[in-house]
């Protein structure tokens, strides 16, 4: 179960003042698509926090920072600087991870559920949010979270760089090998709201 646990996390800014957004010329098929993409650059470079020795107690809270660089899944890289907060049960292995943290893309290369492929650098960065619930008695998995920032992206031929808010949530029960979810929000000025897969990211206990 804890080897499903970690396979999930390890799955998963405000520009300066002044700075120049093109947004280009993405549909709104292609920026719901982008979002996804960013999505699956989140959950690649969302590490799960180290171990805490001694966890004897029924109840526990504690907190960890890590700075660290990630490869992404087809190329490039996200560096993250993140903070988390690990609390909980032992008794009733219930756990809740609140994670706050800061990614910044370099040509990063990854494929949306859509099949784009958007190459995508931190213009600065990204600030993500995420909060991640497990029942482990029940073997089940709630997350949510929100993303915000700008980014350059590249794909197909077309460039931009934008702004990129919205907030995302799912959940996984038992034996499931695929994250899915809800998001909303907006990419490069387009308003969206969508259901996402991502299959095969999480192995069996």
């Amino acid at each position: 179960r804890n080897v499903r646990v970690l396979t999930l996390l390890a799955l998963t800014g405000v520009a300066a003042c002044g700075e120049t957004l093109v947004p280009g010329e993405l549909t709104e098929a292609e920026a719901m698509d982008m979002a996804g993409a960013v999505l699956v650059a989140t959950f690649a470079s969302t590490q799960a926090p180290p171990t805490q020795p001694g966890l004897a107690a029924v109840e526990f809270e504690w907190t960890a920072d890590f700075d660290q660089t990630v490869e992404c899944p087809l190329g490039g890289s996200v560096a993250i600087m993140s903070d988390v907060l690990v609390s909980g049960e032992t008794e009733s292995e219930m756990t809740r991870l609140d994670y706050t943290m800061t990614q910044t893309h370099n040509s990063c290369v990854v494929e949306s559920e859509g099949g784009h492929e958007f190459t995508l650098s931190g213009n600065p960065d990204l600030a993500l949010n995420l909060v991640v619930e497990i029942d482990g008695m029940e073997s089940v998995i709630e997350w949510g979270g929100d993303v915000e920032g700008t980014i350059d992206w590249q794909t197909e031929g077309k460039e931009g760089s934008c702004a990129v808010s919205f907030d995302f949530g799912g959940g996984l029960e038992g034996q499931s090998t695929s994250v899915s979810g809800t998001m909303g929000g907006s990419v490069c000025g387009v308003q969206f709201e969508r259901s996402f897969s991502i299959g095969g990211v999480v192995g069996a206990s």
